[in-house]
């Protein structure tokens, strides 16, 4: 998966400014300055993500993971989550080939921030990540960049 940065399908003009009504820029400096640092534990980091990045970014549901890509696979560790349904959390793999998830292959080279909108999927969506937006009525997903 290494080369060149490919550029993000999805990347759209926002039309947002500083001054747009609606745009809290005072909670998203909170936020960052309220970011966990040192040693982190899946409390302190869903302490934050519930708490200040919740009253910046008002998102429903969250999961963030940490992880090991070797050989082309992943092996999850420690996944935190926010707001999803238990049924999901137990569907999750705790390990599986890159290339069954078009989407995490695509961050995994980029490294870049995308959103995946199941009405208008990016073209490197797996079908896979498809069915499980639909299976758990997960609706548009913003993946970050690390």
């Amino acid at each position: 998966m290494r080369g060149t940065k490919t550029a993000n399908p999805k990347q759209r003009k926002t039309n947002v400014s500083p001054d747009e009504p609606g745009l809290n820029l005072q909670a998203w400096i909170e936020a960052l300055n309220a970011a966990p640092t040192g040693s982190m534990t899946d409390d302190r980091i869903l302490g934050w993500v519930e708490g200040p990045l919740r009253r910046f970014f008002p998102f429903q549901r969250f999961l963030g993971s940490y992880g090991r890509l070797s050989g082309g696979r992943i092996r999850m560790r420690g996944p935190v989550t926010s707001g999803h349904a238990p049924e999901f959390i137990a569907s999750l793999d705790g390990a599986f080939d890159l290339a069954s998830r078009g989407c995490f292959a695509w961050w995994v080279q980029n490294r870049a921030a995308f959103i995946l909108d199941p009405a208008d999927p990016p073209p490197f969506a797996s079908r896979r990540e498809l069915d499980e937006i639909k299976q758990f009525s997960l609706g548009a997903i913003a993946a970050m960049a690390s």
